[in-house]
């Protein structure tokens, strides 16, 4: 297993953990699928409650990862993506709130 694919498997355990619908989209998916890209990031749709949200922002806090609590929030309440970056790899995750990013 690769360190971003160790990343994303923590991610989502994390999301799994708070009770967040999730599906993996972007170059992860595309790559697993057999069409590789050259971006090195994955996007994660994700359909959390405002509340699931702050479980969410809490564990990835604790487990270390780099989210902008405000930015996440405004994200929701927009329907847009926020990053989740895991400062061990520099390795970027965008979250987006129940649109594809």
């Amino acid at each position: 297993m690769s360190s971003d694919e160790g990343v994303i498997e923590r991610l989502v355990r994390l999301l799994e953990q708070v009770g967040v619908p999730y599906m993996l989209t972007g170059s992860i998916a595309s790559s697993h699928h057999g069409l590789p890209r050259a971006t090195n990031d994955a996007d994660v749709v994700i359909d959390p409650t405002p509340e699931s949200l702050d479980r969410f922002l809490a564990v990835l806090a604790a487990e270390g990862y780099y989210a902008e609590a405000a930015v996440a929030r405004e994200a929701l309440r927009r329907r847009r993506q926020f990053n989740v970056i895991d400062p061990d790899t520099a390795f970027k995750e965008s979250p987006g709130s129940g649109t594809s990013c």
